[in-house]
């Protein structure tokens, strides 16, 4: 599961159709994400459901 903010989600629909889909989701979101100014967040509260063992990400721009 990936939570990311407005302004990434509003990045992927404008570029959607030039953004390449791989055959997994976390290559994709990588992807598309490499050249931008983005941070990553470890947040467990995320995976609650998947157990306290398996960290889930938040990608939100940086505010710097």
């Amino acid at each position: 599961m990936y939570v990311i903010s407005g302004t990434l989600a509003k990045f992927i629909s404008i570029n959607r159709n030039l953004l390449r889909s791989y055959a997994h989701d976390d290559v994709s979101v990588g992807s598309w994400f490499l050249g931008l100014d983005v941070k990553h967040v470890d947040e467990g509260k995320f995976a609650a459901h998947l157990g306290p063992q398996i960290p889930e990400s938040k990608y939100e721009p940086d505010a710097t």
